[in-house]
């Protein structure tokens, strides 16, 4: 009981800490047996190991629930998840509504890119001629990033001639930003091109000529949170391969020492929201963590 923490975020603090105000409290039955629940000293809530997590009063397993996220983000649909795990289509579009919101609680425990970046340190953005890019990356960065655009012409399905051009930005700062690039020393968008081809893979929505159109935009949002989360946390790299190590974006980020599961993520996103001493629950595969005022800053 020591990794628990009253999930009631209005408990009154007390000297013993949470390992030491969380006692038994009996048991409840399911499907596969008998459960603990807990109570709390100090608020006197009683709750059980999944309250505040997605897999609360879920009805089946919990290696079910990650399963079905799992095949979310490799590219199946819902009624293929559906088919293959034999349960209800709703259940499976439920799920995955509580998974995507769980994982956007989850990232936001970790400092945004932008609060990653080197002070002083300018984006480098890089696109083909697509005449809509340019609008839209005005409206979000405006004149603070350096922004240059591919262009490729193509004949007989060969490319003939290749243009490089900067338009947001300087000469001097676009061939600064590529000398302290770990990527290449030209402009290009083969590396963009490829996380577009890895997003498309992994969300049955944006595949081309799908059936599986999202027809909200919040849906499509969730889907995207829940596969940034798997594709920074869960999923290794092949590019990020040092040794024997496979390592995923957050390892090599410095944020996380391990590669991190779907169970984890489900049950530590809301440990770190809503329990008062998060650092015990999070010390085997994260860094420095402090918490202030509720509030996570995770020292890289």
């Amino acid at each position: 009981m020591k990794s628990l923490g009253c999930p009631n975020q209005h408990c009154p603090p007390s000297g013993k800490g949470d390992a030491g105000a969380i006692i038994r409290h009996g048991f409840y039955t399911t499907r596969w047996g008998k459960r603990c629940r807990y109570r709390c000293q100090d608020c006197g809530k009683t709750f059980c190991s999944t309250t505040g997590t997605p897999y609360h009063r879920l009805q089946h397993r919990r290696g079910t629930f990650d399963e079905v996220a799992a095949l979310s983000v490799e590219g199946l649909n819902k009624s293929a998840i559906a088919r293959v795990k034999r349960i209800a289509w709703n259940t499976v579009h439920r799920w995955l509504e509580r998974a995507a919101a769980w994982s956007r609680r989850f990232s936001a425990l970790f400092r945004d890119v932008f609060e990653r970046m080197i002070p002083g340190q300018i984006p480098l953005i890089t696109t083909d001629g697509f005449e809509f890019y340019k609008k839209v990356i005005g409206r979000v960065f405006g004149p603070a990033c350096l922004y240059g655009q591919v262009i490729k012409t193509r004949r007989s399905d060969r490319i003939v001639k290749v243009e490089r051009r900067i338009v947001i930005g300087g000469t001097w700062g676009l061939q600064q930003a590529l000398r302290d690039s770990e990527d290449s020393s030209k402009l290009n968008t083969s590396f963009v091109e490829r996380l577009n081809l890895t997003i498309r893979q992994g969300s049955a929505y944006l595949g081309r000529r799908t059936i599986c159109q999202a027809r909200w935009k919040q849906r499509l949002e969730d889907h995207l949170e829940l596969f940034r989360c798997y594709y920074n946390f869960i999923r290794p790299h092949r590019a990020l391969k040092f040794g024997r190590e496979v390592r995923t974006p957050a390892m090599q980020a410095g944020l996380t020492r391990r590669q991190l599961t779907f169970r984890e993520i489900f049950e530590a996103g809301t440990a770190f929201l809503e329990s008062k001493y998060a650092v015990l629950m999070f010390t085997d595969w994260t860094l420095s963590v402090s918490v202030t005022n509720r509030r996570i800053a995770l020292a890289a």
